[in-house]
């Protein structure tokens, strides 16, 4: 619930910088692209957004790429949305990359950028032309630490783990896994680790 709340609220910050207007018809009108809905946890970001939005008095229109593995159709997505007359841009990209160069035309018009969750790479941003307005997120070597933490309850020291990580090259999970290791190290083997 936690971090349901941390997009509630950040979508919550989204609104402060969108002022909404008093009549419905000139509403602040914002854009918000996530990763795939085939994850429930972007399902649930992407209903904290469209209800924040609501309570909010702000019209958001929330897209999502196709599948966890779609970069390159959330990028083509937030194209389209970037040719449109949004207020704001809220950015869950699926990697640290694969939506600079689709900011670019947002940029240029000096709409707000709000990245939340997933971290768009800042050398790249710069290099494209822009910055982020903002970044919403988790720390995630802490979330890592505190799960290594949990573990070592749970499995004597010495003891050996096997350990999941999510895609290849999602910036969220190589910090969890960062902070998990550095919180088991020396107290219990890591043996293997998969992406999943």
């Amino acid at each position: 619930m936690r971090i349901f709340n941390g997009l509630t609220l950040g979508a919550g910050l989204l609104a402060t910088i969108v002022t909404a207007p008093s009549h419905a018809e000139d509403a602040a009108k914002v854009a918000a692209i996530v990763k795939g809905l085939d994850n429930p946890f972007f399902q649930t970001m992407q209903k904290g957004i469209e209800e924040q939005g609501k309570a909010s008095g702000v019209n958001v229109s929330v897209q999502a790429a196709a599948n966890m593995g779609d970069a390159t159709g959330q990028a083509d997505r937030l194209t389209a949305m970037a040719m449109q007359d949004f207020d704001c841009y809220l950015v869950n990209p699926i990697s640290v990359s694969n939506l600079v160069q689709a900011l670019v035309p947002v940029a240029h018009k000096k709409k707000p950028i709000v990245n939340i969750d997933s971290t768009i790479d800042a050398e790249q941003a710069k290099a494209a032309g822009f910055a982020v307005s903002t970044y919403i997120g988790t720390d995630n070597v802490a979330a890592g630490a505190l799960a290594g933490e949990e573990m070592l309850k749970l499995v004597p020291k010495g003891g050996k783990v096997a350990l999941i990580a999510g895609i290849v090259g999602d910036v969220g999970s190589n910090a969890r896994i960062k902070g998990f290791k550095q919180a088991v190290e020396g107290k219990l083997e890591v043996v293997v680790m998969v992406s999943a």
